[in-house]
């Protein structure tokens, strides 16, 4: 590509990846601000490419798990990672309800 050509036609035929599951997804429509949403088909879920606050990127709930085993705390997480305490609260409950209990056999 050149570096004059516009930025729109750069992007023509870029494949964009889901980052909950991993599959390419397609255009969906414009939020308020008119940035692009978009669609995954195998997982149902929309998503912006580029998010304006940095709490609502995807990668943010793998950074607090590992702040959380490493024992960090609600306030510390939120200051380490430049974001508000409410929005770490929320995620930690989000990833808490996705656990599932493992299954222990009783044996006699």
């Amino acid at each position: 590509m050149h570096l004059n050509t516009p930025k729109c036609l750069k992007r023509v035929g870029e494949k964009i990846i889901c980052p909950y599951c991993q599959l390419q997804s397609i255009k969906y429509c414009r939020n308020k601000t008119n940035k692009q949403r978009y669609y995954c088909k195998g997982c149902c879920k929309t998503f912006l490419q580029d998010y304006a606050k940095k709490a609502f990127e995807h990668s943010i709930s793998n950074w607090i798990i590992n702040l959380t085993k490493e024992g960090c705390g609600i306030r510390s997480i939120a200051r380490l990672l430049q974001i508000s305490t409410s929005p770490v609260l929320r995620r930690i409950l989000y990833i808490a309800k996705l656990i599932t209990k493992p299954v222990i056999p009783i044996v006699f």
